[in-house]
C-alpha cells in the first residue's frame, strides 16, 4: 500500500473542496460549502499494480488562516494549487500559493496546478497557453497541469490519475509549450 498525502490551496472559491470531493467520490455531484480552517479527506483506491491510501488536506481559502499552511505544505507529496479558470485574481493566487510552497519546500517541491471550472468557456480569463508560459518563465521544476471541471466531471479522472503518477515516478520536461517532440525523461516537470 502507498500513502499519497496532497495539500490543496487556492483562492476563495476556485472550487478546491468540490475537487477534493470529485477525486474522493467521482460518482457524486459535489455540494460543499466554504471550507473553514482545514478539512482532511481520506480515501482508498486501486490501480492495476498498486493500492494507494490518499490524504487530502484541503485548506480555507481566507487569508486569515494563513498561518495553518506551512507545516501542511512541508509533510506533503504535492501541493495541488487549484485556480478558477473565471478569474485573474484567482490565477494570481495561485502563483503566490507556488511561491510560497516553493519558500517552504524548495524548488524541488511536487506542485499540480489545476485550471478549475472549465465548464464555465464562455466565461473562461485565463487560458492554458497562459499558464504554459507562466511555468516556462518560471522555469520551475516539478510541476503539472491540468484542467478541469469539479462541477460537471469533465477531466477530474485523468486529474487525479496525473496527481498520483506525478507523485510516483518521473516525468517529462516540456521546453516549448505543446511541442512533445522536444521532451527528454527527467525527474522535472510535465506540462499538459
Amino acid at each position: 500500500m502507498r500513502n499519497v498525502q496532497f495539500t490543496v490551496l487556492g483562492a476563495i472559491s476556485s472550487g478546491k473542496s468540490a475537487l477534493v470531493e470529485r477525486f474522493t467520490r467521482p460518482s457524486t455531484v459535489p455540494e460543499v460549502s466554504p471550507t473553514i480552517g482545514i478539512n482532511v479527506i481520506s480515501s482508498m483506491f486501486r490501480t492495476d499494480t498498486t493500492v494507494y491510501r490518499t490524504k487530502f488536506y484541503d485548506m480555507a481559502g481566507g487569508a486569515h488562516y494563513d498561518c495553518l499552511y506551512t507545516s501542511y505544505i512541508f509533510n506533503s507529496d504535492c501541493a495541488i494549487v487549484v485556480f478558477d479558470t473565471t478569474s485573474l485574481y484567482s490565477f494570481d493566487r495561485a502563483k503566490a500559493w507556488i511561491d510560497r510552497v516553493r519558500g517552504s519546500n524548495g524548488n524541488d517541491a511536487y506542485v499540480a496546478l489545476i485550471g478549475n471550472k472549465i465548464d464555465l468557456e464562455s466565461m473562461r480569463t485565463v487560458y492554458a497557453t497562459e499558464v504554459r508560459a507562466y511555468m516556462r518563465e518560471s522555469q520551475m521544476r516539478n510541476i503539472v497541469y491540468s484542467e478541469c471541471s469539479a462541477l460537471t466531471g469533465e477531466g477530474t479522472a485523468n486529474t487525479f490519475r496525473l496527481l498520483v503518477n506525478f507523485t510516483n515516478k518521473p516525468v517529462r520536461e516540456v521546453y516549448s509549450s505543446g511541442d512533445l517532440s522536444r521532451t527528454k525523461q527527467t525527474n522535472a516537470c510535465r506540462v499538459m
